[in-house]
């Protein structure tokens, strides 16, 4: 029934509905357990998600035989989120924290919600790569809430503007992956010897180019970006993904600081 119904509409609210009563099933197993135990069940999930990452090639059909490529590699900004979190669960900082889990949460959710990738196409005939997909997503997007859901993260409202600077430094890891990937030849359908042009043709998140056949979305940054950096890589839409990432994260932590907000109120009222 997920599957069928990705391949009619863009959004899948059966694959929605089912991920939301997992995540409320997970917090209401944990709600009541200690934080030792809290940490440690989530810990759990991110390191199984972490394994289903980097064994793809002794896991899913699809992949058997493929051996050590960029499937395994932090090549996107989820398998970045699913690579780190472990360690960032564990010895992060607030800064990474923040970063980890809110964009992991919203990544995790929207990719199911609108799956970019198999938009148009008959999903009911992908089988174990939605499985895959749907897996990785969901593991990544309950892991991620968790630790906000749960309190075993308290972010501040003022952090805020640390979600867009963490999502760069990704994108910087992810274009310092693909390039050391396609160089030594382990990124399917790249060449070795044009590492520029091979970026050019990957367009990792948008980062290169526009992306073809949203020609709203480049309506909208160029409203945003000066003519100086249009075509320049990175450059053509740092500012309003800048501005966009950091308005959803303001919006995020407001509501997860209700108190922070409340008590800074009353600190100007004694004023």
């Amino acid at each position: 029934m997920i599957t069928a119904a990705l391949s009619r509409k863009p959004i899948s609210r059966p694959s929605m509905v089912f991920l939301l009563m997992l995540a409320g099933l997970t917090w209401a197993l944990l709600r009541r357990c200690s934080r030792k135990v809290q940490n440690g069940i989530v810990l759990i999930l991110m390191l199984i998600n972490t394994a289903q990452h980097f064994l793809k090639p002794l896991i899913y059909p699809q992949y058997w035989g493929t051996g050590f490529s960029s499937i395994i590699s932090a090549y996107n900004m989820c398998a970045v989120l699913i690579i780190f979190s472990p360690f960032v669960l564990l010895w992060g900082g607030k800064f990474a924290k923040n970063f980890v889990f809110f964009v992991g949460s919203v990544a995790g959710i929207a990719a199911i919600a609108v799956p970019y990738w198999y938009i148009g196409m008959d999903v009911s005939a992908l089988g174990w790569d939605y499985a895959r997909f749907y897996i990785c997503h969901a593991l990544l997007f309950i892991t991620s809430l968790m630790p906000l859901v749960l309190k075993l993260h308290r972010p501040k409202w003022h952090e805020f503007w640390q979600v867009g600077l963490g999502f760069f430094l990704a994108l910087g890891i992810i274009l310092l992956n693909d390039c050391i990937f396609i160089r030594l030849g382990l990124y399917p359908g790249t060449n070795a010897a044009d590492v520029y042009g091979s970026l050019l043709r990957l367009n990792p998140c948008g980062v290169m180019a526009p992306p073809a056949g949203l020609p709203w979305l480049e309506g909208i940054v160029r409203v945003f970006t000066p003519d100086i950096f249009w075509g320049i890589p990175f450059l053509w839409y740092a500012i309003p993904l800048y501005l966009g990432i950091s308005l959803i994260a303001l919006v995020l932590f407001l509501l997860a600081d209700r108190t922070g907000l409340r008590i800074r109120r009353h600190k100007k009222v004694r004023r």
